[in-house]
């Protein structure tokens, strides 16, 4: 969290999981009122090891989901705990990388 404020990181979204692990809602937080809020809420409120743990955990499903190269979107529609992840094309970034990016990363 320091290193978002420091980043100038104005904002990030929090998920809050019920104990078995299921997502039941997010927030939209400003990165410098966090201390705060901790303060306010006390210490077991927010802990950064749950977060990247969490995050982890996502990510190693996430890339267990996407095996081929393309266009894919993750979802998770109002009032609902599953997360869809469907290809939209097969090829290609879907516009979201510039020229001089993709050129920039076949140079490495």
């Amino acid at each position: 969290m320091a290193d978002a404020i420091k980043l100038g990181v104005p904002r990030i979204v929090v998920g809050f999981r019920s104990r078995s692990g299921i997502l039941e809602r997010i927030e939209e937080l400003n990165t410098v009122a966090i201390p705060s809020i901790v303060k306010q809420k006390g210490k077991a409120s927010w802990d950064g090891n749950v977060c990247i743990n969490f995050m982890a955990t996502f990510l190693a499903w996430l890339k267990s989901a996407v095996k081929t190269e393309g266009v894919w979107r993750i979802r998770r529609l109002d009032r609902s705990s599953v997360i869809e992840v469907f290809q939209l094309e097969g090829s290609g970034t879907g516009q979201i990388l510039t020229e001089d990016f993709k050129a920039w990363r076949e140079q490495l």
